[in-house]
C-alpha cells in the first residue's frame, strides 16, 4: 500500500511541474496569433498592421529576409501581397501551435502549423511559421516571421 502512496504522490508532483512548465504568456500569445490571422483572413492592412512592432522582418523560404522599417513600407508590401495569388485563400485554420519563452517576459516564439483552405474547405496550402514575439510597453506584438518546412514537425 505504501508502495501506491508513494507512486501516486510522484505522479502528482511530476504533472505539477509539467504545469509549472506552461509558459505563462501561452493564452495570450494565442489570443493575439488568432485575432491577427482573423486580420489576415479579412486582408485588412491596417488591423494587421496593428499587431506588429517595427522594424519587422519577414524571411520566406529562400528568399532575402525583408525588413520593414515604416507603417508605410508595411502597407505597401502587404497590399502587394493582397493582390497576389498568396492571398488567394478564403480563412486560415490553426492546426497546431507552441509558444517558448526566450527572455522572460520580453521575447517569446510561437511555432504554428496552418492551412489556408478555400470557400469549400478545399486545402489550397499548409504552412509551418515561426512568429517571434516582443512584450513593449506591456504588449504583445509581432517582430518577425519566418516559414519553415511543414514536414519537420
Amino acid at each position: 500500500m505504501s508502495k501506491i502512496f508513494i507512486i501516486l504522490s510522484l505522479l502528482t508532483l511530476n504533472q505539477s511541474k509539467a504545469e509549472e512548465t506552461t509558459y505563462k504568456h501561452q493564452d495570450a500569445i494565442i489570443g493575439i496569433w488568432d485575432a491577427y490571422i482573423v486580420s489576415v483572413d479579412k486582408k485588412d492592412i491596417q488591423e494587421m498592421f496593428s499587431y506588429f512592432k517595427l522594424p519587422v522582418i519577414l524571411h520566406f523560404d529562400a528568399s532575402d529576409p525583408v525588413m520593414i522599417e515604416t507603417e508605410e513600407n508595411f502597407k505597401e508590401i502587404f497590399n502587394i501581397w493582397k493582390d497576389s495569388p498568396q492571398a488567394n485563400f478564403h480563412y486560415t485554420e490553426r492546426e497546431s501551435i507552441t509558444v517558448n519563452e526566450i527572455i522572460e517576459n520580453f521575447l517569446c516564439v510561437a511555432d504554428v502549423v496552418y492551412k489556408r483552405l478555400d470557400k469549400e474547405n478545399n486545402l489550397i496550402s499548409r504552412t509551418r511559421s515561426l512568429y517571434h514575439f516582443v512584450q513593449k510597453d506591456e504588449k504583445w506584438k509581432i517582430y518577425m516571421i519566418s516559414n519553415v518546412d511543414a514536414d519537420q514537425d
